[in-house]
C-alpha cells in the first residue's frame, strides 16, 4: 500500500457509528502487557480503544467498519468526489436539499461506487451530472462506512501491532511526562504506520 496525496474539500466530517469492534481484544492486550488477572481489565480495554483511535488519527485511516458522515455546501465541477477515511466499504445515501429546500435521496443508478481505490471515490454514472443544490451550508450529504471490515481480523497485521506498541506506551506511562525527561517517539511505529499514512487536502 502507498500513501496517495489528494485533494479533496469537506465542510464537515464525523463518525456518527464507532468501529464495530477493537483491533485488540482485552486477552491480546493483557498477553501484550503481561497482565495476569482482571483487575485492569476495564483499564486495559479503555486503552485499547485509545490506541485504536490514536492509530486511525495517525494514518487517516478506518479499521474496523464505522459509519461516517460527510457534508458539502455544493458538488463539486469534478464527476467524482473522494470520501475520507480509507478504506472505503460502502455508500450508505447521498442526499441532497434542492433548489426548493426539501432534501432528497439520490439513486445510487446515478453514480458508482470506487472501493478499491486509496481514497475511496464516488464517480458520476455515464452520461449524468450532479443535481442542482440550494446554496446553502451542507447542501450534500453523504453517509458511508469505511473500514477492512467487521471484524478485527480484517486490520493489516501492521495497523494492529502498531495498536499494541501504542498500547504499550500508554500503559507504561500513565501520566502527562516527568520534570527533567524526554519521551522519544517509537520508531517501530513510525515504520510500521509510514505506509498506510493517508494524506487529504
Amino acid at each position: 500500500m502507498t500513501s496517495v496525496a489528494v485533494p479533496v474539500l469537506w465542510d464537515s466530517l464525523a463518525r456518527t457509528g464507532d468501529a464495530a469492534a477493537e483491533i485488540l481484544s482485552t486477552a491480546d492486550a493483557k498477553t501484550h502487557l503481561r497482565i495476569d488477572g482482571p483487575d485492569e481489565d476495564v483499564y486495559v480495554a479503555a486503552l485499547v480503544k485509545a490506541a485504536r483511535m490514536a492509530i486511525e488519527e495517525w494514518t487517516s485511516r478506518a479499521t474496523t467498519n464505522q459509519t461516517w458522515v460527510m457534508t458539502l455546501d455544493a458538488f463539486p465541477d469534478e464527476d467524482e468526489i473522494r470520501l475520507p477515511r480509507p478504506p472505503l466499504s460502502s455508500v450508505t445515501t447521498l442526499q441532497y436539499v434542492d433548489g426548493a429546500g426539501a432534501t432528497q435521496t439520490w439513486s445510487s443508478a446515478n453514480y458508482t461506487v470506487v472501493t478499491r481505490d486509496t481514497p475511496g471515490r464516488i464517480r458520476l454514472a455515464y452520461g449524468v451530472t450532479w443535481p442542482a443544490t440550494r446554496e446553502q451550508p451542507d447542501a450534500v450529504t453523504i453517509t458511508y462506512v469505511a473500514g477492512y471490515g467487521a471484524a478485527a481480523s480484517s486490520v493489516p497485521a501492521p495497523l494492529v501491532h502498531a495498536a499494541r506498541l501504542v498500547l504499550g506506551d500508554l500503559y507504561g506511562l500513565r501520566e502527562a511526562g516527568i520534570v527533567g525527561t524526554v519521551h522519544a517517539a517509537n520508531p517501530a511505529v513510525d515504520a510500521l504506520l509510514a505506509p498506510y499514512i493517508v494524506r487529504m487536502h
